[in-house]
Formats: structure tokens, sequence, C-alpha cells
């Protein structure tokens, strides 16, 4: 399987300020937050066995949303992968199944 999942979560103080996932909490609590949905994307991911790269602040290259996600794309094809499938860390209803079948599709390029 040439497959990776490409998990695209930033988890940075710049990052909570521009995203108050609850208003109600001070900064420190949605950092942590932030980090506790990105800790727990990664571990679905994990789950499927296939390869993940946690694509951060560091690696979002690009003044643009497009051209961040581009470039997340961009890195896991670096790395020698052909087929990427993409997550956020805000996709909470997400199951081990639905990513095993968005790579399942990828390989079959439809």
């Amino acid at each position: 399987m040439n497959t990776a999942i490409v998990v695209f979560a930033d988890v940075t103080k710049s990052e909570v300020r521009s995203k108050k996932l609850l208003p109600e909490l001070n900064e420190q609590a949605n950092l942590e937050l932030l980090r506790y949905m990105t800790n727990a994307t990664c571990q679905l991911a994990k789950s499927t066995g296939m390869p993940v790269l946690h694509v951060n602040g560091a690696l979002q290259l690009g003044r643009t949303f497009g051209e961040r996600i581009q470039s997340a794309f961009q890195h896991a094809f670096n790395q020698g992968f052909e087929n990427v499938v993409v997550i956020g860390n805000d996709c909470a209803g997400l199951q081990t199944d639905d990513l095993l079948h968005a790579a399942s599709i990828a390989q079959s390029n439809k």
C-alpha cells in the first residue's frame, strides 16, 4: 500500500487565537482541547495501520489555506507516497472504516 494519511493540524498558540473552539474557554484551555483533538485524530489515523504524517504548522507552507493544504499533499508525495488521504483534527465523526474506504478509493484512482 503506497497510501498515507496526512493529519493536517496546527497546534500552536497562533492557531488557537485564530480558531476559538469554545469561546467560553480561555486560551490555554482551548489549546489543550486542540491538542486533545489532534492526538485523537492521529490515534484514529494510526488505527488503520497505514502510514500517518502529521503536517503541523511548521510544514504548512503558504499564505492561504489552499497553498498550505497543497504543501501538505506535496510533503507526502515527496516522502514517496502515491496516494494521500488528508484529514483535519476537527473530523470527530470519522471512523477507521471511513479512512480505509477513502484510501481504497484513492488507490483505485476513482
